[in-house]
């Protein structure tokens, strides 16, 4: 939600019943990188799978650059991101904020624990109000924020776990 928008807001989305079975960067991901207030998501019962092998994610630069597969590599997809960020191609230099959004019941099935990161990008476009309900991971209910492996990258307000 909100990666490549330019609207001045995005509010009252639910997201519901979803099973995501791969993604490359995040399986759940708010990501506001214009200045759009996002405010007011739920995604509920949700079921994430990763596969026991994840390969990074690439943006080609040039039809000379080839992907390399690394079978070693150990990257998992976060599960989610929750985050105002700069983005390249936005030239305009306004920033949003991220308000009220609920992840509750969210099932993550996976060998290698994945991420969960939320921040904001400077103390006037912040995350806030971000609640996580019942998230499982291969049957085991986080019951800490350590337990979500939250990484919180600062500017953020409200962040619970229940």
């Amino acid at each position: 939600v909100g990666m490549e928008t330019f609207c001045n807001s995005i509010r009252d989305v639910t997201m519901r019943n979803c099973h995501i079975i791969r993604s490359c960067f995040a399986s759940i991901n708010v990501y506001c990188c214009h200045q759009a207030l996002i405010e007011n998501l739920l995604f509920e019962d949700i079921t994430v799978q990763n596969d026991d092998y994840n390969p990074r994610f690439v943006f080609q630069q040039t039809e000379e650059e080839h992907f390399v597969d690394d079978l070693a590599d150990d990257f998992v997809p976060n599960l989610a991101v929750c985050q105002v960020a700069y983005w390249d191609y936005d030239h305009s230099g306004k920033r949003g904020n991220v308000r009220n959004v609920v992840f509750r019941n969210i099932s993550c099935l996976s060998s290698l624990r994945p991420a969960i990161v939320i921040g904001g990008y400077d103390s006037a476009h912040t995350v806030e109000g971000v609640r996580f309900e019942n998230i499982i991971f291969n049957g085991k209910k986080a019951e800490t924020l350590e337990q979500l492996k939250l990484q919180n990258l600062g500017f953020t307000k409200d962040v619970t776990l229940s």
